[in-house]
Parts: structure tokens; sequence; C-alpha cells
């Protein structure tokens, strides 16, 4: 009896000694923060890591975002409209906390556009 008890107690000390309690918090990061869209527009997926909530506080106005708030680890969906005119290109901004992260959006010009603008 006394050994079933020994072997129990050095199986949950075992396991405690394995256990880290002590959580990881995770840091606030996007997959990419570098996007190109076709003239077409179109749809792509970027993930955002974050130990809390975060929150889209800026876009350019021919792309949406599906969720534009969350909180922690979550894909967000960035859609952008088709370009008919030149190339454009803008920024997005995650707020976590007091930590922001740029994400820069490019869209390729409509066929025999060409230059850049900011929007």
């Amino acid at each position: 009896m006394k050994n079933i008890l020994y072997s129990i107690l050095l199986g949950f000390a075992i396991l405690g000694v394995g256990c880290d309690d002590s959580e990881k918090e995770l840091p606030f990061a996007v997959s990419t923060d570098t996007w190109t869209f076709p003239a077409e527009g179109g749809t792509q997926n970027l993930i955002v890591s974050a130990p809390g909530a975060w929150e889209v506080s800026q876009n350019p106005e021919w792309c949406t975002l599906t969720p534009k708030q969350a909180e922690g680890p979550r894909e967000v969906k960035i859609e952008c409209m088709e370009n008919d005119g030149n190339e454009r290109t803008g920024s997005m901004l995650l707020t976590c906390g007091t930590e922001t992260l740029t994400i820069e959006i490019s869209q390729k010009a409509a066929s025999g556009e060409n230059g850049a603008t900011d929007d």
C-alpha cells in the first residue's frame, strides 16, 4: 500500500515540475505588415496576435476590415475595392493598449494608369 501511495505522490511531483504556472503574454504583432492588392481588388487574411483587446484605429477608405476590433489572437479579413485609377497606397493602424502597429497597403493601378496617391 505504501508503494502505491509513494508512486502516486511521485507522479504528482513529476507533473508539478513539468508544468509552468506563469502565463506567457502574447506579443502584439501581425503576420505581415505590408500588403499589395491587384487593381481588381480582393480579400486577404491578416493574423493579429495580441495580449488583450485591440482595434483598428485607421484604415484607407477603399479597404474594409472584419472584424475591426477583438480580444486576443484573431484572423482579420482585409477587403479592398476595385481600383479604377492610379496606384494607391494607405496605412492601417492597429492599437492594443499603448502599442500601435502600422500596416502599409498598396493597390495596383487600373490598366493604363500609373502614378501613386496617398489615401
